[in-house]
Protein backbone atom coordinates (compact mmCIF):
# COMPACT_ATOMS: atom_id res chain seq x y z
CA UNK A 1 0.00 0.00 0.00
CA UNK A 2 3.07 2.45 0.36
CA UNK A 3 3.78 2.38 -2.74
CA UNK A 4 1.24 2.67 -4.39
CA UNK A 5 0.70 5.85 -1.64
CA UNK A 6 4.03 6.76 -3.05
CA UNK A 7 3.11 6.93 -7.03
CA UNK A 8 -0.22 8.85 -5.88
CA UNK A 9 1.87 11.71 -4.72
CA UNK A 10 4.02 12.17 -8.06
CA UNK A 11 0.80 11.03 -10.38
CA UNK A 12 -1.58 13.74 -10.91
CA UNK A 13 -4.17 11.81 -12.16
CA UNK A 14 -6.23 10.61 -9.44
CA UNK A 15 -7.93 8.45 -11.82
CA UNK A 16 -5.15 6.74 -13.32
CA UNK A 17 -3.79 5.64 -9.67
CA UNK A 18 -7.26 4.31 -9.01
CA UNK A 19 -7.58 2.02 -12.17
CA UNK A 20 -5.33 0.20 -10.69
CA UNK A 21 -6.44 0.03 -7.16
CA UNK A 22 -9.76 -1.20 -8.17
CA UNK A 23 -9.24 -4.69 -8.23
CA UNK A 24 -8.48 -4.86 -4.70
CA UNK A 25 -11.58 -2.92 -3.72
CA UNK A 26 -13.19 -5.56 -6.03
CA UNK A 27 -11.67 -8.11 -4.10
CA UNK A 28 -12.27 -7.50 -0.60
CA UNK A 29 -15.99 -7.43 -2.25
CA UNK A 30 -15.88 -10.58 -3.17
CA UNK A 31 -14.54 -12.09 0.15
CA UNK A 32 -17.57 -9.78 2.17
CA UNK A 33 -20.26 -10.92 0.13
CA UNK A 34 -18.99 -14.60 0.17
CA UNK A 35 -18.01 -14.94 3.84
CA UNK A 36 -21.23 -12.51 5.08
CA UNK A 37 -18.36 -10.32 6.26
CA UNK A 38 -16.66 -12.77 7.99
CA UNK A 39 -13.19 -13.73 6.42
CA UNK A 40 -11.82 -10.39 7.23
CA UNK A 41 -8.35 -11.68 6.98
CA UNK A 42 -8.23 -12.06 3.67
CA UNK A 43 -9.56 -8.35 2.44
CA UNK A 44 -6.89 -6.26 0.51
CA UNK A 45 -5.06 -3.14 2.25
CA UNK A 46 -3.95 -1.88 -1.00
CA UNK A 47 -7.56 -0.95 -2.38
CA UNK A 48 -9.14 2.81 -2.13
CA UNK A 49 -10.89 1.30 0.54
CA UNK A 50 -9.41 0.99 3.70
CA UNK A 51 -10.07 -2.92 5.18
CA UNK A 52 -11.20 -1.14 8.74
CA UNK A 53 -14.16 0.95 5.95
CA UNK A 54 -14.93 -2.87 4.71
CA UNK A 55 -15.84 -4.17 7.93
CA UNK A 56 -17.38 -1.26 9.34
CA UNK A 57 -19.61 -1.06 6.17
CA UNK A 58 -20.80 -4.75 6.75
CA UNK A 59 -21.16 -4.78 10.72
CA UNK A 60 -23.29 -1.75 10.59
CA UNK A 61 -25.05 -2.88 7.06
CA UNK A 62 -23.74 0.65 5.78
CA UNK A 63 -22.90 0.13 2.65
CA UNK A 64 -23.52 4.00 1.83
CA UNK A 65 -20.11 4.44 3.57
CA UNK A 66 -18.02 2.88 0.28
CA UNK A 67 -18.11 4.44 -3.49
CA UNK A 68 -21.43 4.16 -5.20
CA UNK A 69 -20.64 1.93 -7.75
CA UNK A 70 -19.03 -0.25 -5.49
CA UNK A 71 -21.39 -0.32 -2.95
CA UNK A 72 -24.54 -0.94 -5.55
CA UNK A 73 -22.23 -3.90 -7.11
CA UNK A 74 -22.07 -5.33 -3.97
CA UNK A 75 -25.42 -4.78 -2.87
CA UNK A 76 -26.66 -6.45 -5.98
CA UNK A 77 -24.40 -10.09 -5.36
CA UNK A 78 -25.70 -9.99 -1.58
CA UNK A 79 -29.02 -10.07 -3.36
CA UNK A 80 -27.94 -12.56 -6.34
CA UNK A 81 -26.32 -14.65 -3.47
CA UNK A 82 -29.33 -15.22 -1.09
CA UNK A 83 -31.59 -16.03 -3.76
CA UNK A 84 -29.99 -18.48 -5.44
CA UNK A 85 -26.87 -19.80 -3.34
CA UNK A 86 -23.91 -19.79 -6.18
CA UNK A 87 -21.66 -17.09 -5.43
CA UNK A 88 -20.29 -17.26 -9.19
CA UNK A 89 -23.67 -15.28 -10.19
CA UNK A 90 -22.63 -12.69 -7.01
CA UNK A 91 -18.63 -12.94 -8.43
CA UNK A 92 -19.95 -11.97 -12.14
CA UNK A 93 -22.10 -9.16 -10.46
CA UNK A 94 -19.20 -7.46 -9.00
CA UNK A 95 -16.77 -8.27 -11.74
CA UNK A 96 -19.37 -6.61 -14.58
CA UNK A 97 -19.14 -3.80 -11.76
CA UNK A 98 -15.33 -3.92 -11.84
CA UNK A 99 -14.91 -3.73 -15.40
CA UNK A 100 -17.35 -1.19 -16.21
CA UNK A 101 -15.92 1.27 -12.88
CA UNK A 102 -12.25 0.37 -14.87
CA UNK A 103 -13.78 1.55 -18.14
CA UNK A 104 -15.15 4.78 -16.70
CA UNK A 105 -11.51 5.46 -14.79
CA UNK A 106 -9.58 5.25 -17.96
CA UNK A 107 -12.55 7.76 -20.32
CA UNK A 108 -11.74 10.27 -17.22
CA UNK A 109 -8.24 10.36 -17.37
CA UNK A 110 -8.12 10.35 -21.25
CA UNK A 111 -5.27 8.66 -21.53
CA UNK A 112 -4.88 6.56 -24.58
CA UNK A 113 -2.37 3.93 -22.79
CA UNK A 114 -4.57 3.36 -19.90
CA UNK A 115 -8.20 2.93 -21.96
CA UNK A 116 -6.07 0.53 -24.32
CA UNK A 117 -4.99 -1.46 -21.03
CA UNK A 118 -8.13 -1.44 -19.75
CA UNK A 119 -9.33 -2.68 -22.86
CA UNK A 120 -6.64 -5.26 -22.93
CA UNK A 121 -7.73 -6.51 -19.38
CA UNK A 122 -11.05 -7.15 -20.37
CA UNK A 123 -9.77 -9.19 -23.50
CA UNK A 124 -7.75 -11.13 -21.82
CA UNK A 125 -10.72 -11.87 -18.93
CA UNK A 126 -13.03 -13.05 -21.84
CA UNK A 127 -10.53 -15.34 -23.30
CA UNK A 128 -10.34 -17.01 -20.46
CA UNK A 129 -13.98 -17.27 -20.22
CA UNK A 130 -13.76 -18.59 -23.56
CA UNK A 131 -11.51 -21.11 -22.72
CA UNK A 132 -12.65 -22.18 -20.13
CA UNK A 133 -16.30 -22.07 -21.39
CA UNK A 134 -15.59 -24.33 -24.35
CA UNK A 135 -13.38 -26.71 -22.21
CA UNK A 136 -16.70 -27.09 -19.62
CA UNK A 137 -18.55 -27.75 -23.20
CA UNK A 138 -21.64 -24.67 -22.51
CA UNK A 139 -23.45 -23.32 -25.45
CA UNK A 140 -23.07 -19.98 -27.08
CA UNK A 141 -25.59 -18.25 -25.80
CA UNK A 142 -24.36 -18.89 -22.31
CA UNK A 143 -20.72 -17.52 -23.45
CA UNK A 144 -22.06 -14.70 -24.42
CA UNK A 145 -23.97 -14.03 -20.79
CA UNK A 146 -20.30 -14.57 -19.39
CA UNK A 147 -18.16 -12.55 -21.78
CA UNK A 148 -17.69 -8.85 -20.70
CA UNK A 149 -17.92 -5.49 -22.29
CA UNK A 150 -15.47 -2.89 -22.76
CA UNK A 151 -12.76 -4.81 -24.53
CA UNK A 152 -11.07 -4.30 -28.08
CA UNK A 153 -12.85 -7.10 -29.37
CA UNK A 154 -16.91 -7.16 -29.08
CA UNK A 155 -18.58 -9.64 -27.49
CA UNK A 156 -20.50 -10.68 -30.64
CA UNK A 157 -17.59 -11.08 -32.51
CA UNK A 158 -16.00 -13.30 -29.41
CA UNK A 159 -19.24 -15.16 -30.16
CA UNK A 160 -19.32 -16.29 -33.64
CA UNK A 161 -16.05 -17.56 -33.54
CA UNK A 162 -16.46 -19.56 -30.43
CA UNK A 163 -16.14 -22.55 -32.37
CA UNK A 164 -13.50 -22.00 -34.64
CA UNK A 165 -9.93 -22.23 -33.52
CA UNK A 166 -8.80 -19.73 -36.66
CA UNK A 167 -11.23 -17.14 -35.89
CA UNK A 168 -10.17 -17.22 -31.85
CA UNK A 169 -6.59 -16.79 -32.96
CA UNK A 170 -7.11 -13.98 -35.54
CA UNK A 171 -9.17 -12.26 -33.12
CA UNK A 172 -6.93 -12.50 -30.17
CA UNK A 173 -3.74 -12.09 -32.00
CA UNK A 174 -4.79 -8.58 -32.74
CA UNK A 175 -5.41 -7.54 -29.47
CA UNK A 176 -1.83 -8.20 -28.36
CA UNK A 177 -2.43 -11.80 -27.04
CA UNK A 178 -1.25 -14.32 -29.45
CA UNK A 179 0.81 -16.22 -27.27
CA UNK A 180 -2.00 -16.52 -24.92
CA UNK A 181 -4.62 -17.79 -27.39
CA UNK A 182 -2.09 -20.30 -28.45
CA UNK A 183 -1.44 -21.55 -25.22
CA UNK A 184 -5.10 -21.83 -24.87
CA UNK A 185 -6.12 -23.63 -27.46
CA UNK A 186 -3.71 -26.35 -26.04
CA UNK A 187 -5.68 -26.40 -23.02
CA UNK A 188 -8.75 -27.34 -24.47
CA UNK A 189 -5.90 -30.79 -25.78
CA UNK A 190 -4.23 -31.40 -22.40
CA UNK A 191 -2.10 -28.59 -22.36
CA UNK A 192 -1.09 -26.74 -19.34
CA UNK A 193 -3.93 -24.11 -17.53
CA UNK A 194 -1.50 -22.32 -15.61
CA UNK A 195 0.92 -21.89 -18.50
CA UNK A 196 -1.78 -20.85 -20.06
CA UNK A 197 -2.46 -18.27 -17.25
CA UNK A 198 1.04 -17.57 -17.33
CA UNK A 199 0.82 -16.17 -20.68
CA UNK A 200 -2.11 -13.83 -19.99
CA UNK A 201 -0.50 -12.61 -17.04
CA UNK A 202 2.73 -12.15 -19.36
CA UNK A 203 0.55 -9.92 -22.22
CA UNK A 204 -0.87 -7.84 -20.11
CA UNK A 205 2.80 -6.99 -18.17
CA UNK A 206 4.51 -6.46 -21.47
CA UNK A 207 2.21 -4.17 -22.72
CA UNK A 208 2.64 -1.63 -19.16
CA UNK A 209 6.23 -2.31 -19.88
CA UNK A 210 6.03 -0.57 -22.91
CA UNK A 211 5.30 2.71 -20.68
CA UNK A 212 9.16 3.19 -20.89
CA UNK A 213 8.85 4.13 -24.25
CA UNK A 214 6.94 7.43 -23.91
CA UNK A 215 9.12 10.14 -22.95
CA UNK A 216 6.31 12.28 -21.45
CA UNK A 217 3.28 12.00 -19.04
CA UNK A 218 1.62 9.82 -16.15
CA UNK A 219 2.38 6.93 -18.28
CA UNK A 220 5.93 5.44 -16.99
Amino acid sequence: REEIEDVALVVPDKELVDLFRLKYDYHSAKVMVKSDGVSKQLLSFEGRVEAAEFLKAFAKNELVMLPTALAEAIDDAKHMLARTGNPCLADLILDRAYFAEMCQLAENAQLPFAKDYVRLIIDSTNLKVLIRSRIAGKRHEIIGELLFDGGSILKESIIAAAENDDEIVHLFTGAGLGDAVEKGLLVMNGGSMTAFELALDNGINEYLSDAVRIGFGPAA
